[in-house]
């Protein structure tokens, strides 16, 4: 399901000011926690990727990965992925492979144990 909800100006400026990043070769990762239930994400694709179709495609391909990976991660956390222009170019089973290293290495994940 997909269950996030639009970052506001202010928890967007706290992300960026007081959040983690993780650096991959496709994406900046920043994370940040905050005191709310629910996840927040904001993805970003700025003109040094290209024109505003490539940007799009990168903003798309971005947001696929949370809706992949969003029952699976932890709640009360604002997300935040800044495109990366290798990104554009590289198949998704490898960008989906660094996101889920990123977000173990980070333990953003939940599994819940089937009963």
């Amino acid at each position: 399901m997909y269950d996030f909800r639009k970052l506001s100006r202010r928890d967007f400026q706290d992300l960026k000011q007081q959040g983690f990043s993780v650096v991959s070769r496709y994406f900046v990762f920043v994370h940040y926690a905050r005191l709310e239930e629910g996840r927040g994400i904001a993805v970003i694709a700025s003109k040094r990727i290209g024109n505003a179709v490539m940007r799009n495609y990168a903003k798309r391909r971005l947001r696929v990965l949370f809706r992949t990976v969003g029952k699976d991660l932890k709640q009360g956390i604002n997300y935040l992925l800044v495109a990366r222009q290798r990104l554009l170019y590289s198949r998704y089973d490898k960008v989906l492979t660094e996101f889920h290293r990123i977000l173990l290495q980070e333990e953003l994940l939940f599994f819940s144990i089937p009963e």
